[in-house]
């Protein structure tokens, strides 16, 4: 939200470098075994930016009030500007291009969210413009011994200077001319921003990792310097206390231009008016909860929702922590056979008890046995039914089996359970060097591209995946399709930027047969790279990069025979009325 003062690049004043006195830091260094010019520099950082954070909290109000000030330009100069952006598309449009024309919406309304951000992060900057560049201007001619700290120290200090050069842009005018276009095309201001910001993360992605400017500082640093570290930072929290109604300057701004806010689903946190509880406990994993029923009937001078007449109950298991079960229920089906589940680790195992049962015993893998009562439904509330509910950690011991206990204890029936293997916190756990680049290649006259074999395990037991990255951004994973997956599953990624492209990719069994592509009446080989041991895909990677979809993929033995064709024609329209819809008007 507002750039806060870091240890790593305190701000403030050159005037302050005088207050150091010589013999002061040439005593602390000896008895360090700091050399004098790496003391004297690490204590001019610190203390420039001690004096900037002063600066900073004696300029709180002038910021607060300079984005107050932007706000209500902007509130009087174009509010609701965005109210119905992005519209509905028309139905009559085909599908396909109503996809690629809300795909276009979409990314040019968040260019402009970008863009409201930008301007009010460069107003909240300008009280402190002056004592940010007289940092820069202090600081810069610091050198340490260790000269990949005193080239980070400068590094940082251009690219603050660089962001702070842009002037404040004219977010209503740019706003009005995209609402005038038909939604169809961002102004040139608009662009230029985004070209700007593509390319300082494009160098942030090509720059090799480095190690922090305060981690690097840290081995100069004595008591002294501690200590002007902890007065800077109170100083840095007091400011943030000051400018805390900031947050609440962007949340209007979403109002009044008419930004379009999606509020979470308002999740049960207390039993529906009407509810009665008929159970409680504790589960065996820890944490309460609650069973409870609605009736038929109405409540409120409502009738109740959800539930048909013919499964009129509604049944809740609401408990401690998050999620719960709930669902619609009939005395007269029966039992239900209880259910497995796994969440975040946690095996929850659910059923619907027939009349008599009045607790169940659940028997886990290595021996033990829990014992739960069953929640009971009453006649005059729709029963009898009974539901039994329970949840234990993973991954092991697992859940086996359950015996259905009447009032006396009596076993009257055991009930195997589904072996759920491999419930933990994190279901999808890769395997040691899992993720591997497999090829690194480039579309004709577009971006280079990736693409990524990936192992993990699920639910014990071992999955191969393919990905594709683009280089300069996007890329993600498809599922392997194909009507002989056996044989060769592929998959497809299309985009429309800078020009209309797609990358066909897959797993062919048999590294002997040969997959060819079909484009404009022309048959392609596709290439093909292979697929380390260790990521356990029974197969080769082929693959190939187009600037249409294929009309057909044929796969073909090495005898020449030809084994299976796919018909991609449909994909290829799709791709090309997308595209179409992406395009600015």
């Amino acid at each position: 939200m507002w750039r806060s003062i870091r240890r790593v690049a305190l701000w403030g004043a050159p005037a302050v470098i005088a207050v150091l006195r010589v013999a002061y830091v040439v005593s602390a260094a000896s008895a360090s075994g700091v050399s004098t010019q790496d003391k004297t520099a690490t204590d001019s950082y610190l203390a420039a930016g001690y004096v900037y954070a002063q600066a900073a909290l004696a300029n709180a109000p002038a910021t607060q009030a300079a984005v107050e000030g932007l706000a209500g330009k902007l509130d009087s100069e174009c509010p609701g500007v965005l109210k119905g952006a992005p519209p509905e598309p028309s139905s009559s449009t085909p599908f396909a291009r109503r996809v690629g024309e809300s795909q276009r919406e979409d990314e040019q309304l968040s260019e402009l969210e970008s863009e409201l951000g930008r301007a009010l992060g460069l107003t909240l900057e300008q009280p402190d413009r002056q004592a940010l560049l007289a940092f820069a201007g202090a600081v810069r001619s610091l050198h340490w011994s260790n000269p990949t700290l005193t080239h980070l120290v400068n590094a940082e200090i251009a690219e603050f200077e660089e962001q702070l050069a842009p002037p404040i842009p004219n977010v209503c005018a740019d706003m009005r001319a995209w609402v005038s276009s038909g939604y169809q095309t961002l102004p040139a201001g608009t662009k230029e921003l985004r070209t700007k910001q593509e390319e300082v993360q494009q160098r942030a992605r090509t720059r090799a990792p480095t190690p922090s400017i305060s981690s690097l500082l840290a081995v100069y640093e004595g008591s002294a310097e501690k200590a002007l570290i902890a007065k800077t930072k109170a100083l840095e929290q007091e400011r943030i206390k000051v400018l805390a109604g900031i947050e609440g300057v962007y949340k209007r701004l979403d109002t009044t231009l008419g930004i379009a806010i999606h509020e979470k689903e308002p999740t049960v946190s207390h039993p529906p008016a009407g509810a009665v509880v008929i159970g409680k406990g504790r589960t065996a994993a820890g944490g309460a909860y609650e069973v409870l029923v609605e009736p038929t009937g109405s409540a409120n001078g409502h009738r109740r929702e959800e539930c048909s007449t013919s499964h009129p109950l509604k049944a809740r298991i609401l408990t401690t922590s998050s999620g719960g079960i709930q669902g619609c229920f009939s005395r007269s089906e029966g039992s239900v056979p209880p259910e497995v589940n796994c969440n975040e680790g946690l095996l929850t195992i659910f059923g619907r008890m027939p009349p008599g049962v009045q607790s169940v015993r659940l028997r886990m893998s290595n021996g033990p046995q829990i014992t739960s009562p069953v929640a009971i439904v009453p006649a005059q509330l729709g029963g009898p039914i009974g539901f039994y509910y329970q949840v234990v950690r993973g991954p092991t011991p697992i859940p086996v089996s359950l015996a259905e206990l009447d009032t006396n204890g009596r076993v009257l029936r055991v009930l195997k359970l589904h072996r759920f293997v491999g419930c933990t916190k994190h279901l999808l756990k890769f395997l040691q060097h899992g993720i591997r680049a497999l090829v690194h290649s480039r579309v004709p006259g577009g971006p280079a591209f990736s693409i990524k074999g990936e192992a993990y395990r699920f639910l014990g037991h071992i999955h191969f995946a393919l990905s594709v990255e683009i280089t300069n951004g996007g890329g993600g994973g498809e599922s392997l399709s194909g009507r002989k997956p056996n044989l060769f599953s592929w998959a497809v990624w299309r985009a429309c930027q800078p020009h209309p492209y797609a990358i066909i990719y897959g797993l062919l069994k048999n590294p002997s047969d040969t997959v060819l592509a079909r484009t404009s009446g022309t048959l392609r080989r596709l290439r093909r790279a292979p697929i380390p041991a260790h990521l356990h895909a029974g197969g080769v990677l082929v693959f190939i990069a187009s600037t249409i979809v294929p009309s057909e993929l044929i796969v073909r033995a090495p005898s020449g025979k030809t084994i299976l064709t796919e018909k991609l024609g449909r994909l290829g329209a799709e791709a090309t009325e997308t595209c179409q819809g992406e395009a600015e008007g």
